[in-house]
């Protein structure tokens, strides 16, 4: 009488998965030339949990800690059924952060920040924002990530996750280029009507955007057209009224580092 004969199972791998990575585990027997019946995987969750795929043995580490690996086969015609087990032990796995939102702005614009990881299994932590002043400069909110650029130039812009349960810290560094705004000018009076020989005040304003550090330049008043005459200050915009006609009035305001030349809408005024 010849009887079924004994088998045994081993695992010979490393015994460590990282969180969000898979490794495949594939037990041997001591049956010869293929014997010995198909190799199934099971996984038992302890202080951490992991799947496993019944067939190949990929495992994927889903929390820290261990968890028992099983491989077990019913063996075949010559040969008994057979189990070996092995402790997995699930460590944070390191993640990647990468910035994916604009990295190109203006003088007085504001973004919110976005950021992806390769964390798969959790978020990955918490991210926190800071931003390095260069040839530029601006402000970031920690938490939130709201942007405000202030002057033209480059700042660098930092995230960073502290990680969590699962994944390790990482940060991402980008480059913000801010590049120079146009500001608005307005220009208005208290009447489009002046006699001859009376004078009038022109008032101009250069609005920056919001946030924004404002234009260096003066803004200047000057007539550019009409069959009128008048003498007009370019600093203070006062203007005085010589011969009957019409004016046609604007102001100007020259480029600095942080702003484009800019004109204002055009003002009518009619001399009687």
């Amino acid at each position: 009488t010849i009887n079924k004969a004994s088998q045994t199972l081993s695992i010979a791998l490393s015994s460590t998965v990282l969180v969000g990575s898979s490794l495949t585990f594939t037990a041997t027997s001591t049956a010869p030339f293929g014997q010995g019946g198909a190799i199934t995987y099971s996984v038992s969750s302890g202080s951490g949990s992991a799947t496993v795929n019944s067939t190949t043995g990929e495992l994927l580490g889903i929390s820290v800690g261990t968890v028992t690996l099983t491989a077990y086969t019913g063996g075949d015609s010559n040969y008994l059924s057979a189990q070996t087990t092995q402790v997995v032990t699930i460590v944070r796995g390191s993640q990647t952060l990468t910035i994916t939102s604009l990295s190109n702005t203006i003088v007085g614009n504001s973004f919110t920040v976005s950021v992806s990881t390769t964390a798969v299994v959790s978020s990955g932590g918490a991210i926190t924002y800071s931003v390095v002043a260069g040839s530029g400069s601006a402000t970031v909110n920690a938490v939130t990530g709201l942007l405000q650029a202030y002057s033209a130039g480059t700042v660098t812009l930092y995230a960073y996750s502290s990680g969590d349960t699962s994944y390790m810290s990482a940060f991402a560094v980008q480059t913000i280029t801010i590049g120079k705004a146009t500001p608005s000018l307005s220009l208005t009076a208290a009447s489009t009507t002046i006699r001859v020989n009376d004078s009038m005040q022109f008032i101009g304003a250069s609005v920056t955007p919001l946030g924004a550090i404002s234009n260096s330049s003066a803004i200047t008043y000057q007539i550019i057209s009409g069959s009128g005459s008048a003498t007009l200050d370019p600093n203070t915009g006062m203007l005085y009224a010589i011969s009957s006609g019409s004016l046609v009035v604007q102001l100007t305001q020259d480029a600095d580092a942080n702003y484009y030349a800019a004109v204002s809408p055009v003002f009518n005024l009619n001399i009687i």
